[in-house]
């Protein structure tokens, strides 16, 4: 589920947990362009909130089969966002206690800070 609320000024999208975005693309009936619903999405608000549970597959425990735990990895989100001018518009959250986002100063958070978007923080406050 997914919330999109409105201020007077400003718009955001609330999408913490998702099962993945192909198919939510195929429930948006825009699976010919792959991300084309999460792009959409985004790029109508000011702030999207999104699912990071977990940056990628090596997160899980041997033998996890990773198909079996339903979230986008955020190397998912940031390969359908990258590049598409939505600089400081994407916040990452519901991060898994494993996702290596938690240390700021990590390879993985740079990467992210380097796209442009930002990694949810306890406190963070954005108006609308």
């Amino acid at each position: 589920m997914a919330f999109q609320c409105s201020g007077p000024a400003r718009r955001a999208l609330w999408l913490p947990d998702i099962d993945s975005w192909e198919a939510w693309d195929a429930m948006q009936g825009a699976a010919a362009q792959r991300y084309g619903a999460l792009r959409a999405a985004v790029a109508a608000v000011d702030h999207a909130f999104l699912d990071a549970c977990f940056f990628d597959s090596d997160e899980l425990p041997p033998g996890r089969d990773p198909s079996t735990i339903p979230h986008p990895r955020v190397l998912d989100t940031l390969a359908a966002l990258e590049g598409q001018g939505l600089e400081g518009r994407v916040v990452l959250i519901h991060m898994n206690h494993t996702n290596p986002l938690w240390r700021p100063q990590g390879a993985q958070a740079q990467r992210v800070l380097a796209a442009g978007l930002a990694i949810g923080q306890q406190g963070g406050e954005y108006r609308l």
